[in-house]
C-alpha cells in the first residue's frame, strides 16, 4: 500500500490532535452477514475518471457478495458516466471534494434521507472519511492509510508490506477485510459495448471511410500539463508515414484543445477528433482496435475493454496506477527517475521534465508496431 507523503500527513496528523478529543472511538468486530444487509453507500469525492474505472472490480465484488442490497455510489458528477450502463450501482449521487460547503451540506441531507447498513471509502482518504462520520450508517469502513480511524466504526489498518501494490488492490484489501468472496477475474476492471452502444458507434462513424482500416484511439492529454507526453505529434506522423491503413480517432476533453491541436498539426490524412460526453466518449473507446494514451482515464477505459493499449507514463509509478489489464494487452511506457513519483503535475518540480523527455518517438513507435503486428483491423461495414 502507498505511503502517504508527509506533505500530507503532517497537516492531517495536527489536525487529528486537535479533533479527536471530541470523538468517540467506535469499533465493531462482528463480521458482516452479506446476505442481510440492504443498503450500501460507497463515497469517494476525489477520483477522477481512470480511478472510477478501477474501482468497477470493487463494485462487482460487492455486488457478488450483497446481491440484495441497494448500493449507492456518492462521487464527483462526471464519473458517472463510468457507471451509468452497468448494472453495478443503484444509485448515484454527485459531490465533489472541491465543491462549496453549502454543497456538501446539501447533498448530506440527501444521504441521511437513508440509513445505510454500511458506508465504504474505498480509497482511505481523510477528507472523505470526516465527511463520512456525518453520515447516517451503521458502520463506517476505510483502511487508515492517511489517518482518521477514530472516526470509523472499522478501522481497516494499513498494509504496508508490499509499498508498491497497485491502488485496485488497496482497495480490494478493504472487501478482503470484511470477509468478501469472490474469484480473481471479478476484481479487474470490464467493460463491453452493449447493443446500444454498438449501434450507437456505428451510427457516429458510419460517414468515414474506415472499411480496411486500423482504427487507432488517441489520448494526448491528462490531468496534468507534465502527463502531457510533448511528441505526440511527430509519433502520429511517423505511424501514418509508416502505414496506409491507419485511421486516427483523437479523443479531446476538458483541457485538451492545446495538445489536441499540437498532435493534428502533424497529420496528413483524415482523422476525426472525438469531443463528446463521458458516457459517449467511453463509447467510441470501445470502437478502436488499439490505444495510445498517457497516463489517464482514456487508457483505463480502453484496457478495460481489452483494446491493446499502449500508456505513456511520466511523473507516475506504473505499479501504482498503470491499467490493471486481465489479458495483459497493455504496454506500460515509463522511465525509472529517483525524483518519481512526483505529485506535481502542472510543473516539474525538478524543471527538467527528464520523464517526459526521455520517452522517445522511436521507443513508442517501435512499441506501437510490434502491438500492431499482434492484432487485426476490423471489418468495419459502418
Amino acid at each position: 500500500m502507498q505511503r502517504m507523503r508527509m506533505s500530507q500527513k503532517i497537516p492531517i496528523e495536527v489536525f487529528s490532535f486537535f479533533i479527536k478529543p471530541f470523538f468517540h472511538e467506535q469499533r465493531k468486530d462482528q463480521p458482516i452477514n452479506w446476505k442481510e444487509v440492504k443498503n450500501i453507500l460507497i463515497l469517494d469525492t476525489i477520483d477522477l475518471l481512470g480511478d472510477m474505472v478501477m474501482l468497477l472490480g470493487f463494485l462487482r465484488i460487492l455486488r457478488l457478495n450483497a446481491p440484495a442490497a441497494r448500493i449507492t455510489v456518492c462521487a464527483r458528477p462526471f464519473t458517472y458516466g463510468v457507471l451509468k450502463n452497468l448494472d453495478l450501482i443503484d444509485d448515484f449521487i454527485g459531490l465533489s471534494l472541491k465543491d462549496s460547503f453549502a454543497k456538501k451540506k446539501e447533498v448530506l441531507g440527501i444521504l441521511n434521507k437513508q440509513l445505510y447498513d454500511l458506508a465504504i471509502n474505498p480509497r482511505g482518504d481523510f477528507r472523505d472519511i470526516l465527511y463520512m462520520y456525518f453520515v447516517n450508517a451503521q458502520r463506517k469502513i476505510s483502511h487508515t492509510r492517511t489517518g482518521g480511524g477514530f472516526l470509523l466504526t472499522d478501522p481497516l489498518p494499513a498494509d504496508y508490506s508490499d509499498p508498491y501494490s497497485h491502488a485496485i488492490e488497496d482497495r480490494i484489501y478493504i472487501l478482503d477485510k470484511l470477509g468478501c468472496k469472490y474469484d480473481d477475474i471479478d476484481k479487474y476492471p470490464i467493460l463491453k459495448l452493449d447493443s446500444k452502444g454498438q449501434d450507437y458507434v456505428k451510427e457516429y462513424f458510419a460517414s468515414y471511410p474506415l472499411q480496411g482500416k486500423i482504427i487507432v484511439g488517441v489520448h494526448p492529454g491528462a490531468s496534468g500539463k507534465v502527463r502531457e507526453w510533448l511528441y505526440y505529434g511527430e509519433l502520429l506522423k511517423k505511424i501514418q508515414e509508416e502505414y496506409e491503413n491507419i485511421f486516427f480517432v483523437i479523443f479531446s476533453g476538458p483541457g485538451d484543445k492545446v495538445c489536441v491541436d499540437n498532435a493534428r498539426r502533424y497529420l496528413q490524412r483524415e482523422y476525426i477528433i472525438v469531443n463528446e460526453s463521458i458516457e459517449n466518449y467511453i463509447k467510441l473507446v470501445g470502437f478502436c482496435d488499439c490505444f495510445i494514451s498517457n497516463d489517464s482515464g482514456a487508457a483505463h477505459i480502453a484496457a478495460a475493454y481489452g483494446i491493446p493499449t499502449i500508456d505513456i507514463f511520466t511523473n507516475n509509478l506504473i505499479c501504482w496506477w498503470g491499467p490493471y489489464n486481465y489479458n495483459d494487452k497493455t504496454i506500460c511506457i515509463g522511465k525509472d527517475l529517483p525524483c518519481k513519483p512526483c505529485y506535481r503535475s502542472d510543473k516539474c518540480k525538478e524543471k527538467t521534465l527528464e520523464c517526459n523527455k526521455s520517452i522517445s518517438v522511436e521507443e513508442v513507435f517501435t512499441e506501437f508496431a510490434d502491438m500492431l503486428n499482434k492484432i487485426k483491423g476490423k471489418n468495419n461495414d459502418v
